[in-house]
Protein backbone atom coordinates (compact mmCIF):
# COMPACT_ATOMS: atom_id res chain seq x y z
CA UNK A 1 0.00 0.00 0.00
CA UNK A 2 1.05 3.63 -0.32
CA UNK A 3 2.06 6.17 2.43
CA UNK A 4 -0.37 5.44 5.39
CA UNK A 5 -2.51 8.66 6.87
CA UNK A 6 -3.92 7.47 9.76
CA UNK A 7 -1.23 6.36 11.91
CA UNK A 8 -2.01 8.42 15.17
CA UNK A 9 1.54 9.75 16.51
CA UNK A 10 1.59 8.87 20.00
CA UNK A 11 4.92 9.82 21.11
CA UNK A 12 8.13 9.66 19.74
CA UNK A 13 8.43 5.94 20.16
CA UNK A 14 4.63 4.69 20.23
CA UNK A 15 1.88 4.88 17.52
CA UNK A 16 -1.21 3.46 16.88
CA UNK A 17 -2.73 2.04 13.45
CA UNK A 18 -5.60 -0.05 12.53
CA UNK A 19 -6.56 -1.07 16.00
CA UNK A 20 -2.62 -1.80 17.42
CA UNK A 21 -0.22 -0.32 18.95
CA UNK A 22 3.27 -0.03 17.24
CA UNK A 23 6.51 0.47 19.13
CA UNK A 24 10.13 2.36 17.46
CA UNK A 25 12.79 -0.89 17.53
CA UNK A 26 16.09 -0.48 16.51
CA UNK A 27 16.89 -3.67 14.64
CA UNK A 28 16.17 -3.96 11.13
CA UNK A 29 12.52 -4.29 9.70
CA UNK A 30 10.63 -7.27 9.17
CA UNK A 31 7.37 -8.41 7.43
CA UNK A 32 4.35 -6.18 8.83
CA UNK A 33 6.48 -3.61 10.28
CA UNK A 34 5.40 0.09 10.09
CA UNK A 35 8.32 2.49 8.67
CA UNK A 36 8.77 5.99 9.11
CA UNK A 37 10.64 8.31 6.23
CA UNK A 38 13.19 10.41 8.03
CA UNK A 39 15.63 11.00 5.62
CA UNK A 40 14.79 10.34 2.04
CA UNK A 41 13.44 12.88 0.05
CA UNK A 42 12.50 11.49 -3.63
CA UNK A 43 9.59 11.17 -6.08
CA UNK A 44 6.40 9.45 -4.24
CA UNK A 45 8.20 9.65 -0.98
CA UNK A 46 6.98 11.98 1.66
CA UNK A 47 9.11 12.96 4.23
CA UNK A 48 7.79 12.01 7.54
CA UNK A 49 4.97 9.77 6.16
CA UNK A 50 4.66 6.74 7.51
CA UNK A 51 4.41 3.06 4.99
CA UNK A 52 4.03 -0.66 5.29
CA UNK A 53 6.28 -3.68 5.13
CA UNK A 54 4.84 -5.78 3.00
CA UNK A 55 7.74 -8.75 2.29
CA UNK A 56 11.14 -9.13 2.65
CA UNK A 57 12.83 -10.57 0.05
CA UNK A 58 16.25 -12.92 0.34
CA UNK A 59 18.51 -10.23 -0.56
CA UNK A 60 17.76 -8.77 2.94
CA UNK A 61 15.63 -6.11 1.49
CA UNK A 62 12.38 -4.48 2.86
CA UNK A 63 9.71 -4.10 -0.12
CA UNK A 64 7.14 -1.47 0.43
CA UNK A 65 4.58 0.50 -1.83
CA UNK A 66 5.63 4.58 -2.20
CA UNK A 67 2.98 7.46 -2.89
CA UNK A 68 2.36 5.73 -6.35
CA UNK A 69 1.56 2.36 -5.26
CA UNK A 70 5.10 1.27 -6.92
CA UNK A 71 7.01 -0.95 -5.44
CA UNK A 72 10.43 0.06 -3.47
CA UNK A 73 12.93 -1.88 -2.33
CA UNK A 74 15.37 -0.55 0.55
CA UNK A 75 18.29 -2.42 3.07
CA UNK A 76 16.44 -3.53 5.91
CA UNK A 77 19.08 -1.31 8.37
CA UNK A 78 18.40 1.66 5.51
CA UNK A 79 18.96 4.62 7.97
CA UNK A 80 16.78 7.03 6.58
CA UNK A 81 13.53 5.17 8.24
CA UNK A 82 12.29 4.68 11.67
CA UNK A 83 11.18 0.82 12.31
CA UNK A 84 7.78 0.71 14.26
CA UNK A 85 6.84 -2.81 15.12
CA UNK A 86 3.21 -4.06 16.55
CA UNK A 87 3.52 -4.22 19.82
CA UNK A 88 -0.29 -5.14 21.65
CA UNK A 89 -3.99 -4.65 20.53
CA UNK A 90 -5.14 -0.90 21.66
CA UNK A 91 -7.97 -1.40 24.50
CA UNK A 92 -10.39 0.80 26.13
CA UNK A 93 -11.34 0.56 29.83
CA UNK A 94 -13.79 2.94 30.87
CA UNK A 95 -13.49 1.35 34.44
CA UNK A 96 -9.55 2.02 34.85
CA UNK A 97 -8.32 5.31 36.04
CA UNK A 98 -4.39 6.55 34.70
CA UNK A 99 -3.36 4.32 38.18
CA UNK A 100 -4.20 1.60 36.80
CA UNK A 101 -6.73 1.06 39.65
CA UNK A 102 -10.22 -0.32 38.68
CA UNK A 103 -13.30 1.78 40.87
CA UNK A 104 -16.81 0.27 41.02
CA UNK A 105 -19.73 1.95 42.30
CA UNK A 106 -22.98 -0.39 43.01
CA UNK A 107 -26.03 0.61 43.05
CA UNK A 108 -26.42 0.96 46.37
CA UNK A 109 -23.84 3.11 46.73
CA UNK A 110 -20.98 0.82 47.59
CA UNK A 111 -17.97 1.29 46.38
CA UNK A 112 -15.58 -1.35 45.05
CA UNK A 113 -11.77 -0.31 44.32
CA UNK A 114 -8.94 -2.31 43.22
CA UNK A 115 -6.50 -3.07 40.68
CA UNK A 116 -7.00 -5.19 37.56
CA UNK A 117 -5.76 -7.93 38.95
CA UNK A 118 -8.37 -7.72 41.68
CA UNK A 119 -11.01 -7.82 38.89
CA UNK A 120 -12.84 -11.58 39.62
CA UNK A 121 -12.81 -11.18 43.51
CA UNK A 122 -14.68 -7.23 42.58
CA UNK A 123 -17.28 -9.65 40.21
CA UNK A 124 -18.01 -11.76 42.91
CA UNK A 125 -18.92 -9.23 45.09
CA UNK A 126 -21.00 -7.30 42.82
CA UNK A 127 -22.58 -10.08 42.02
CA UNK A 128 -23.10 -11.39 45.75
CA UNK A 129 -24.70 -7.50 46.32
CA UNK A 130 -27.18 -7.82 43.27
CA UNK A 131 -28.15 -11.27 44.13
CA UNK A 132 -29.48 -10.22 47.56
CA UNK A 133 -30.89 -6.55 46.48
CA UNK A 134 -32.99 -8.74 43.42
CA UNK A 135 -30.14 -6.54 40.91
CA UNK A 136 -32.03 -5.95 37.70
CA UNK A 137 -31.03 -8.15 34.55
CA UNK A 138 -29.23 -5.15 33.09
CA UNK A 139 -27.15 -4.64 36.68
CA UNK A 140 -26.16 -8.45 35.73
CA UNK A 141 -25.22 -7.51 31.92
CA UNK A 142 -22.65 -4.65 33.67
CA UNK A 143 -20.90 -7.18 36.13
CA UNK A 144 -20.63 -9.37 32.84
CA UNK A 145 -18.92 -6.63 31.40
CA UNK A 146 -16.77 -6.48 34.22
CA UNK A 147 -15.87 -9.72 33.93
CA UNK A 148 -14.67 -9.54 30.18
CA UNK A 149 -12.54 -6.48 31.02
CA UNK A 150 -9.76 -7.89 31.77
CA UNK A 151 -10.11 -10.66 28.33
CA UNK A 152 -7.53 -10.15 25.41
CA UNK A 153 -8.68 -8.15 22.66
CA UNK A 154 -8.93 -10.69 19.74
CA UNK A 155 -6.53 -10.01 17.00
CA UNK A 156 -8.34 -8.09 14.00
CA UNK A 157 -8.11 -8.60 10.34
CA UNK A 158 -5.82 -5.40 8.31
CA UNK A 159 -4.42 -4.48 5.15
CA UNK A 160 -1.78 -6.99 4.20
CA UNK A 161 -2.98 -9.55 5.96
CA UNK A 162 -3.86 -13.46 4.51
CA UNK A 163 -7.44 -14.21 5.05
CA UNK A 164 -9.31 -17.37 4.59
CA UNK A 165 -12.74 -17.13 3.22
CA UNK A 166 -15.68 -18.55 5.60
CA UNK A 167 -19.45 -18.76 6.03
CA UNK A 168 -21.60 -16.11 4.63
CA UNK A 169 -18.62 -15.55 1.91
CA UNK A 170 -21.42 -15.05 -0.98
CA UNK A 171 -23.63 -12.89 1.25
CA UNK A 172 -22.25 -9.89 -0.76
CA UNK A 173 -21.89 -11.13 -4.02
CA UNK A 174 -18.29 -11.96 -3.71
CA UNK A 175 -16.19 -13.85 -6.05
CA UNK A 176 -14.84 -16.41 -4.03
CA UNK A 177 -15.77 -19.30 -2.45
CA UNK A 178 -15.34 -20.74 0.91
CA UNK A 179 -11.69 -22.08 1.84
CA UNK A 180 -10.13 -19.75 -0.45
CA UNK A 181 -6.65 -17.85 0.88
CA UNK A 182 -6.58 -14.43 -0.17
CA UNK A 183 -5.01 -10.97 1.04
CA UNK A 184 -6.17 -8.14 2.06
CA UNK A 185 -5.30 -4.79 0.31
CA UNK A 186 -8.14 -1.98 1.24
CA UNK A 187 -10.75 -1.49 3.79
CA UNK A 188 -13.84 0.17 4.70
CA UNK A 189 -16.78 0.22 6.80
CA UNK A 190 -18.66 -3.47 6.30
CA UNK A 191 -15.64 -5.26 3.34
CA UNK A 192 -12.50 -5.50 2.85
CA UNK A 193 -11.12 -5.33 -0.76
CA UNK A 194 -9.36 -9.01 -1.26
CA UNK A 195 -6.66 -10.61 -3.89
CA UNK A 196 -6.40 -13.62 -5.09
CA UNK A 197 -2.84 -15.29 -4.39
CA UNK A 198 -2.31 -15.18 -8.45
CA UNK A 199 -3.01 -11.48 -8.14
CA UNK A 200 -6.48 -12.05 -9.85
CA UNK A 201 -9.51 -10.37 -8.35
CA UNK A 202 -12.55 -12.73 -8.63
CA UNK A 203 -13.31 -10.84 -12.19
CA UNK A 204 -13.91 -7.66 -10.11
CA UNK A 205 -16.04 -9.26 -7.31
CA UNK A 206 -13.32 -9.05 -4.86
CA UNK A 207 -14.92 -7.41 -2.08
CA UNK A 208 -16.22 -9.19 0.95
CA UNK A 209 -17.92 -9.02 4.12
CA UNK A 210 -15.39 -8.71 6.94
CA UNK A 211 -17.55 -11.47 8.63
CA UNK A 212 -17.06 -13.85 6.00
CA UNK A 213 -13.41 -13.54 6.49
CA UNK A 214 -10.51 -14.87 9.29
CA UNK A 215 -7.12 -14.59 9.65
CA UNK A 216 -5.28 -17.57 7.70
CA UNK A 217 -2.58 -19.52 9.16
CA UNK A 218 0.69 -19.39 7.79
CA UNK A 219 0.60 -23.26 7.41
CA UNK A 220 -2.69 -22.37 4.94
CA UNK A 221 -1.34 -19.36 3.10
CA UNK A 222 1.89 -21.51 2.59
CA UNK A 223 0.10 -24.48 1.27
CA UNK A 224 -2.60 -22.51 -1.16
CA UNK A 225 0.93 -20.86 -2.17
CA UNK A 226 2.48 -23.69 -3.24
CA UNK A 227 -0.91 -25.35 -4.84
CA UNK A 228 -0.40 -22.24 -7.32
CA UNK A 229 3.58 -23.54 -8.24
CA UNK A 230 3.89 -23.92 -11.95
CA UNK A 231 6.88 -24.53 -14.06
CA UNK A 232 9.17 -21.76 -14.80
CA UNK A 233 8.85 -20.12 -11.02
CA UNK A 234 11.22 -19.74 -8.61
CA UNK A 235 10.91 -21.23 -5.17
CA UNK A 236 12.81 -21.57 -1.87
CA UNK A 237 13.72 -25.07 -0.36
CA UNK A 238 12.47 -25.81 2.90
CA UNK A 239 12.28 -29.40 3.28
CA UNK A 240 13.98 -32.34 1.58
CA UNK A 241 11.19 -35.56 1.76
CA UNK A 242 12.80 -36.32 -2.02
CA UNK A 243 16.45 -36.99 -0.95
CA UNK A 244 17.32 -34.08 -3.62
CA UNK A 245 20.63 -32.67 -2.44
CA UNK A 246 19.97 -28.98 -2.14
CA UNK A 247 21.01 -27.31 0.65
CA UNK A 248 17.70 -25.54 2.30
CA UNK A 249 17.69 -22.20 1.54
CA UNK A 250 18.33 -22.62 -1.52
CA UNK A 251 16.49 -20.78 -4.55
CA UNK A 252 15.72 -22.87 -7.73
CA UNK A 253 14.00 -21.91 -11.13
CA UNK A 254 11.20 -25.07 -11.60
CA UNK A 255 11.00 -26.82 -14.87
CA UNK A 256 9.16 -29.98 -15.61
CA UNK A 257 6.28 -30.17 -13.83
CA UNK A 258 5.05 -33.76 -13.01
CA UNK A 259 1.78 -33.67 -10.27
CA UNK A 260 3.12 -32.78 -7.26
CA UNK A 261 6.70 -32.66 -8.41
CA UNK A 262 9.06 -30.73 -10.21
CA UNK A 263 12.58 -30.50 -11.75
CA UNK A 264 14.31 -28.04 -9.76
CA UNK A 265 17.16 -26.32 -11.36
CA UNK A 266 20.17 -24.44 -9.64
CA UNK A 267 19.94 -20.83 -11.21
CA UNK A 268 22.94 -21.27 -12.70
CA UNK A 269 21.26 -24.37 -13.91
CA UNK A 270 24.62 -26.51 -13.32
CA UNK A 271 22.62 -29.33 -11.99
CA UNK A 272 19.17 -30.58 -10.69
CA UNK A 273 16.81 -32.76 -8.50
CA UNK A 274 13.20 -33.66 -8.15
CA UNK A 275 11.42 -31.94 -5.33
CA UNK A 276 8.09 -32.18 -4.46
CA UNK A 277 6.10 -29.27 -4.40
CA UNK A 278 5.59 -29.23 -0.06
CA UNK A 279 9.44 -28.95 -0.10
CA UNK A 280 8.91 -25.54 -1.64
CA UNK A 281 8.43 -21.83 -0.42
CA UNK A 282 6.93 -20.00 -3.87
CA UNK A 283 8.65 -16.59 -4.28
CA UNK A 284 6.60 -13.31 -4.51
CA UNK A 285 6.38 -11.74 -8.04
CA UNK A 286 9.00 -9.13 -6.88
CA UNK A 287 11.48 -11.68 -5.39
CA UNK A 288 11.36 -13.47 -8.60
CA UNK A 289 12.00 -10.89 -10.79
CA UNK A 290 14.78 -9.71 -8.58
CA UNK A 291 15.90 -12.99 -8.34
CA UNK A 292 15.74 -13.50 -12.15
CA UNK A 293 17.48 -10.00 -12.76
CA UNK A 294 20.59 -11.08 -10.38
CA UNK A 295 21.05 -14.69 -12.03
CA UNK A 296 21.34 -12.64 -15.16
CA UNK A 297 23.83 -10.47 -14.75
CA UNK A 298 26.22 -13.53 -12.93
CA UNK A 299 25.37 -15.11 -15.84
CA UNK A 300 26.43 -12.59 -17.88
CA UNK A 301 29.08 -11.85 -15.55
CA UNK A 302 30.55 -15.11 -15.93
CA UNK A 303 30.58 -15.53 -19.43
CA UNK A 304 32.58 -12.25 -20.10
CA UNK A 305 35.15 -13.51 -17.58
CA UNK A 306 35.19 -16.92 -19.43
CA UNK A 307 35.54 -15.16 -22.91
CA UNK A 308 38.89 -12.70 -21.28
CA UNK A 309 40.15 -15.84 -19.97
CA UNK A 310 40.04 -18.15 -23.68
CA UNK A 311 40.86 -15.56 -25.50
CA UNK A 312 44.05 -14.54 -23.39
CA UNK A 313 45.72 -17.61 -25.00
CA UNK A 314 44.18 -16.39 -28.60
CA UNK A 315 40.92 -18.53 -28.57
CA UNK A 316 37.41 -18.77 -28.16
CA UNK A 317 35.49 -20.31 -25.47
CA UNK A 318 36.22 -24.14 -25.45
CA UNK A 319 38.39 -24.11 -28.75
CA UNK A 320 41.05 -27.45 -28.26
CA UNK A 321 43.80 -27.65 -30.82
CA UNK A 322 45.83 -30.67 -31.50
CA UNK A 323 48.40 -31.49 -29.00
CA UNK A 324 46.88 -29.78 -25.74
CA UNK A 325 47.45 -31.31 -22.65
CA UNK A 326 43.60 -31.97 -21.55
CA UNK A 327 41.74 -34.06 -18.90
CA UNK A 328 38.87 -36.29 -19.03
CA UNK A 329 35.72 -35.14 -17.67
CA UNK A 330 33.03 -37.48 -19.14
CA UNK A 331 33.96 -40.51 -20.66
CA UNK A 332 31.45 -40.55 -23.97
CA UNK A 333 33.24 -42.95 -25.85
CA UNK A 334 36.53 -43.04 -24.43
CA UNK A 335 38.44 -46.15 -22.88
CA UNK A 336 39.96 -43.84 -20.78
CA UNK A 337 38.56 -43.46 -17.31
CA UNK A 338 37.36 -39.60 -16.10
CA UNK A 339 40.31 -37.45 -14.70
CA UNK A 340 42.79 -39.01 -17.31
CA UNK A 341 45.49 -36.77 -18.50
CA UNK A 342 45.68 -37.34 -22.30
CA UNK A 343 46.85 -35.46 -25.27
CA UNK A 344 44.06 -33.99 -27.72
CA UNK A 345 44.78 -36.07 -31.58
CA UNK A 346 42.90 -33.67 -33.06
CA UNK A 347 41.49 -30.11 -33.23
CA UNK A 348 38.10 -29.86 -31.27
CA UNK A 349 35.85 -28.40 -28.45
CA UNK A 350 35.94 -29.33 -24.63
CA UNK A 351 33.03 -31.00 -25.20
CA UNK A 352 34.00 -33.31 -27.79
CA UNK A 353 37.79 -34.22 -28.36
CA UNK A 354 39.15 -37.20 -29.61
CA UNK A 355 42.39 -38.26 -27.17
CA UNK A 356 45.24 -40.77 -27.36
CA UNK A 357 44.25 -43.52 -25.15
CA UNK A 358 46.12 -45.38 -22.22
CA UNK A 359 46.39 -48.85 -24.44
CA UNK A 360 47.63 -46.50 -27.60
CA UNK A 361 43.98 -46.50 -28.94
CA UNK A 362 43.26 -43.34 -30.84
CA UNK A 363 40.14 -41.20 -31.40
CA UNK A 364 38.30 -41.71 -27.94
CA UNK A 365 35.95 -38.89 -28.04
CA UNK A 366 35.04 -37.61 -24.61
CA UNK A 367 34.22 -33.89 -22.72
CA UNK A 368 37.68 -32.85 -21.93
CA UNK A 369 38.76 -29.17 -20.01
CA UNK A 370 42.46 -27.90 -21.13
CA UNK A 371 45.59 -28.57 -18.88
CA UNK A 372 48.30 -27.01 -21.21
CA UNK A 373 47.54 -25.57 -24.30
CA UNK A 374 49.87 -26.77 -26.98
CA UNK A 375 51.64 -23.48 -27.23
CA UNK A 376 52.84 -23.41 -23.80
CA UNK A 377 53.83 -27.10 -23.18
CA UNK A 378 57.96 -27.00 -23.10
CA UNK A 379 58.39 -30.39 -24.03
CA UNK A 380 57.67 -28.91 -27.50
CA UNK A 381 59.95 -26.04 -27.46
CA UNK A 382 63.10 -26.52 -29.99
Amino acid sequence: MAKLDNVKVVNESTVEYNGFVYALVTDEAQKYDLILNVGEDSTDLTINAFYFVDEVDSGDDMLFSDDANDYRFRDRSDEDFKVFRKSHAITTDNLTDAEGVVKIELPDGTKLEGTPSDLEKITRSMQKMQAEQGSSEEESEEAVEVENASEPVSERLQVGDYAKVVGSSHSNYFGGKDGDIVKIVKESDDTFETQELNGGIYGCNQYALKSALVKATEAEVLEAKQALLKEGDFARIIANTSNHRFEIGTVVKLKSESGTSFTAYYLDESDFWGVYSKDLEPLTKEEAEHIAREAEEEKKAKAKAERAKWASIGRVVGEIKKGDIVRTVSRGGSVNPEGTIDIAEYDGSVGSTATIALNGNRGNYSRVELIVPVEQRFDTVG
